[in-house]
């Protein structure tokens, strides 16, 4: 139990006992507001991970991509993907407002909502990004790599000047 007491088998603690330790009031509004902060808080912190990952992979990808277009969109991916993060992180930031009264936790409930959906969008059109222009590299690579793409615009949309092949320096 959250109290730190000890509960003896086939003794449960009393009513009054049990609604100050699970609930930190008895106001509904309040205990709602409480409980949409932490699916909040939960969902910030799988976005977060998801985010993560994908700077991982991007970072991993722009060390072998020369400096094209293709470079230049994995960047702009990146860059959001960390504003998408500065927006999570302002939402985990544990500040919580001094007064339990329902108006301010909605009010907090609110601006953390809020910044969940910028965060969330910025996340899409990163991984929008990420996805189009993995699209367009392997559309590149297997023309070039079974030979449809020798000569003319096919060959300058997929040369080392607009997006280039992965192992372009190898």
């Amino acid at each position: 139990m959250a109290s730190g007491k000890r509960v003896i088998s086939g003794r449960r603690p009393s009513r009054r006992q049990t609604k100050d330790v699970v609930f930190e009031t008895r106001d509904k509004n309040v205990r709602s507001l409480y409980e949409m902060l932490n699916i909040i808080d939960g969902k910030a912190s799988a976005l977060l991970s998801f985010n993560a990952l994908l700077l991982a992979a991007i970072s991993i990808w722009l060390q072998y991509v020369p400096q094209n277009y293709l470079h230049l969109f994995l960047d702009l991916a990146f860059l959001v993907l960390l504003a998408s993060c500065f927006f999570l992180l302002w939402i985990i930031w544990l500040h919580w407002p001094q007064s339990s009264e329902a108006s301010t936790l909605d009010a907090f409930r609110r601006a953390r909502t809020r910044r969940y959906r910028i965060s969330w969008v910025l996340s899409m059109i990163a991984v929008f990004v990420v996805s189009a222009v993995s699209v367009v590299h392997t559309v590149g690579t297997g023309l070039k790599a079974f030979g449809h793409c020798q000569s003319g615009p096919c060959a300058h949309f997929f040369g080392p000047d607009v997006f280039g092949n992965l192992d372009h320096d190898r």
